[in-house]
């Protein structure tokens, strides 16, 4: 037997397998830290201070280099385009593994945290969603307020749940940086934030039909002021909204005007009102759709074929289904 070709042929699939092992162990597994469910009864904390430290919580996952992780927006942007809305929180194991399934991830993180008084405490979970599996948990607790709960925990926490006590060189170093520097500018950004203004598209609604309207919604904080129209009216709405950010159920005080046509004859209505809705955020933290049910009191003349005028007050159903993008 020739060995020299053997030898070479030897040779060559050692090169190829010193080739290949070093990609392979190169590729990371994907990991999501979805959206924080906050702990209604424990804690007085908003669904946007929620999304803020979920967004930190993936930044300081990214530091560890352990995972190929989905950054925050594409998350949300990912299981709104599969599932028709926002992503909501998740409290169980159930949710985490869906979500991970959407985003085609290998493991997810979901976690729970609220407050009582001074003291703030997070449970984060770890989850194999191929096998559905819960890998760890770790509880963090801290005593302060809840800039030093933000600032201090997601390290912290996720350094037990990966078993990973020391970052990569410089990490943690750049990490403390980055939040320092964006201290003043975040500050500056929520006071800016506390006015809002975006154009609407939409739905309204009363057992007379159904209209389609554009306008413009105003917000400062809490308080909202919706006008719409189309070529049969105008209609308004101040609403109150019980969340400044995310999502939201609302009080509405509605008013509206018409003039139009109704079976060739002219009627013009006044429409006054209260509502009930809710605010859902979609796609990202901009854009949201408003979904509202009511009943208003309306005053209304018809101006019959022979002139005369027919007045009438009636008790009636009124809604609203809208679509917003804030700036």
């Amino acid at each position: 037997m020739d060995r020299k070709p053997l030898g070479v042929l030897l040779l060559l699939c050692c090169f190829s397998v010193l080739l290949i092992m070093p990609a392979h162990g190169a590729e990371k597994p994907s990991c999501a830290f979805l959206l924080l469910h906050v702990d209604e009864g424990a804690t007085a904390i908003g669904e946007s201070e929620g999304r803020s430290l979920t967004r930190r919580f993936t930044e300081a996952l990214d530091l560890f280099d352990v995972y190929d992780v989905i950054p925050f927006d594409d998350m949300n942007r990912t299981i709104a385009m599969r599932k028709g809305l926002g992503a909501d929180p998740c409290a169980n194991l159930s949710c985490a593994v869906e979500y991970g399934k959407l985003l085609n991830a290998d493991y997810a993180i979901y976690g729970i945290y609220g407050h009582i008084e001074s003291v703030y405490s997070i449970e984060t979970i770890l989850v194999d969603v191929e096998s559905s599996q819960e890998i760890k948990h770790v509880v963090t607790d801290y005593k302060g307020d809840h800039q030093g709960f933000t600032e201090k925990v997601p390290l912290e926490n996720l350094k037990t749940l990966l078993g990973v006590p020391v970052l990569p060189p410089g990490a943690e170093a750049a990490y403390d940086k980055k939040y320092t520097d964006d201290a003043a500018p975040e500050k500056k950004s929520g006071a800016e934030k506390s006015f809002r203004f975006g154009p609407r598209l939409g739905l309204v609604a009363s057992d007379d039909g159904v209209e389609l309207g554009v306008g413009i919604e105003l917000r400062r904080n809490n308080l909202s002021f919706k006008i719409m129209g189309n070529d049969a009216g105008i209609g308004g709405s101040l609403s109150y909204y019980l969340n400044i950010a995310g999502n939201s159920p609302y009080l509405s005080v509605v008013g509206a005007y018409y003039d139009d046509k109704n079976k060739g004859l002219t009627e013009i209505g006044r429409i006054y009102g209260l509502m009930l809705g809710y605010r859902l955020m979609v796609i990202n933290e901009n854009m949201d759709v408003c979904i509202g049910l009511g009943a208003a009191y309306v005053d209304w003349d018809h101006r019959q074929r022979d002139g005369s005028i027919k007045s009438d007050q009636e008790i009636i159903p009124v809604g609203e289904l809208t679509f917003g993008y804030m700036f």
